[in-house]
């Protein structure tokens, strides 16, 4: 299902650097209706508003420690009122490696947070989980953890039309070929578990060649609820 709102208004709950920084600048060449950043640190946040290339008019910058559920019903009730509406939202899942101890509180406080912002839109809208493919890849055959969250989330937004999803970035990192599961799947063939990866309960799909300006219209607008799609950096598969 496309989704291409009007002057859409966008979120990065982990802009001050790595892979939420580069989103935040992908995005606010189409988030046309305002963009909002987040990050617990106010210089690395203001460093990432600068290197914005096409700022909209109405960019916003909030500094607060994401793992405070407070702060992000602050956060929302802000959007909300000087925003009007919110479509898309990129939040922290660990995308940094190794994750810091308290990723996966900080991600739930988000979630429940925006969700219902989201959902208030007529045409619902995406959120999209930014986290490490290498520390995604120990999880792979674990029912708690990040995974366990995005099923929750996807659950949740199927009913209100938000789309949750997630974008797992690689890099130098140990190969998912040893992990148990893996192993398991292989049977000799690696496509072929691949194949059978896809085939899960939360696929995960391996898209090489792909920049980051493709990906997000893509998980925004097209990524079922559920998905994850590995940003691979040719070592993590």
């Amino acid at each position: 299902m496309g989704f291409d709102p009007i002057n859409p208004v966008a979120l990065v709950g982990c802009a001050g650097a790595g892979v939420g920084s580069a989103c935040a600048r992908e995005l606010s060449r189409r988030a046309d209706g305002g963009l909002i950043l987040i990050d617990n640190d106010e210089d690395s946040l203001a460093a990432a508003a600068d290197a914005l290339v096409r700022p909209p008019e109405k960019v916003s910058m909030l500094t607060f420690d994401p793992a405070d559920a407070s702060r992000w019903r602050d956060a929302a009730e802000f959007i909300a009122g000087q925003y009007g509406r919110l479509d898309w939202a990129f939040l922290d899942a660990g995308a940094s490696f190794p994750r810091r101890d308290n990723y996966l509180d900080a991600a739930r406080r988000g979630l429940d947070a925006i969700m219902p912002l989201i959902g208030d839109n007529r045409d619902g809208g995406a959120i999209v989980f930014l986290t490490s493919a290498a520390a995604l890849r120990e999880e792979l055959d674990q029912e708690n953890g990040f995974l366990g969250l995005l099923r929750h989330g996807a659950r949740e937004g199927a009913e209100l039309q938000v789309r949750v999803s997630a974008l797992a970035f690689g890099g130098d990192a140990p190969t998912w070929a040893d992990t148990p599961l893996f192993k398991e799947l292989t049977l000799g063939d690696d496509s072929g578990a691949f194949a059978r990866l896809a085939e899960m309960k939360i696929p995960v799909a391996r898209l090489p060649g792909i920049g980051l300006g493709e990906l997000i219209p893509l998980v925004l607008a097209e990524a079922d609820g559920g998905t994850v799609l590995v940003v691979d950096g040719g070592h993590t598969l």
